[in-house]
This record gives structure tokens, C-alpha cells and sequence, in this order.
């Protein structure tokens, strides 16, 4: 299979062609620009591109499909791990307008800080108490083995 020029091709995009007619002392006198793909088949892509021109020609509309919207259902969410809590979950929100995604982007990020300096105080308050049983001893405390 030729990969520039069959049907199933990645490469079988249309090149814009532009010719040129000057004269000898470079005056432009005209310009014409058409597009051209590269096939092993010419007569396929003439009665396809004619067929094309005839619905242009005898008025069909031509109609161009839509994008369906992302759902929100919660059965379309991505985990980011199989063993992940529901905290880990992350799920896309459609938003119109960028003035509202603009918002509820400032509050997700708000969210994720505050949850950054609960774990950071946590973490903190962690470190300070002592291992396995045993208190920290304050300047005004003795030891009870004295």
C-alpha cells in the first residue's frame, strides 16, 4: 500500500498549486490557485471531484457534522490510577464562556492550595510529636527517671 496516494493513505491531503503568468520583467499578469492531491488513482479522484462539483453546481447543501458535546455523565470520568480514592478522581466540566471557566478555575485552584497547606500542617504537626509513646520535654520539666 502506498502511503501518499491510496485511499487509507496518511499523507492523501490536498496540496494548494499556485501557478503564476509574469512577463519577462517580472509583471504579474495573473494567478491561479488549486489544489492537488497525489494519487495512484486519477480517474477515482476525477468522478469523485466531479460528482463534488455537480452537488455544488445544482445547489445540494453540503452538511457539516458537529462535535457532540463531552458528557457529564460520572460513568465518562477518568481515574488517574486503578486504586485511586474518589480525591484522585478527575473529571472534565463543559464550561461556556471564558469568563466563567476564568472563575471556576481560580476556585479549583484555591481548593487544591488550601488542601496543599492542610496536608503541609499536618505533616508539620507530625513531625513535632514524639515517636512510639514518648513526650517531648519542655525547659521547665524534668524527666521522670530523675
Amino acid at each position: 500500500m502506498c502511503n501518499s496516494s491510496c485511499m487509507g493513505g496518511m499523507n492523501r491531503r490536498p496540496i494548494l498549486t499556485i501557478l503564476t503568468l509574469e512577463t519577462s520583467d517580472g509583471q504579474l499578469l495573473g494567478r491561479r490557485c488549486f489544489e492537488v492531491r497525489v494519487c495512484a488513482c486519477p480517474g477515482r479522484d476525477r468522478k469523485t471531484e466531479e460528482a463534488n462539483s455537480a452537488k455544488l453546481q445544482t445547489g445540494a447543501k453540503q452538511v457539516k457534522k458537529r462535535k457532540s458535546a463531552p458528557s457529564t455523565d460520572p460513568d465518562m470520568c477518568k481515574r488517574k490510577s486503578g486504586s485511586s480514592t474518589d480525591e484522585e478522581e478527575v473529571l472534565m466540566l463543559p464550561v461556556k464562556g471564558r469568563e466563567r471557566y476564568n472563575m471556576l478555575k481560580k476556585i479549583n485552584d484555591a481548593l487544591e492550595l488550601a488542601e496543599k497547606e492542610a496536608k503541609n500542617k499536618t505533616r508539620a504537626s507530625k513531625e513535632l510529636l514524639p515517636s512510639s509513646g514518648k513526650r517531648v520535654l519542655q525547659k521547665a520539666e524534668r524527666s521522670d527517671s530523675d
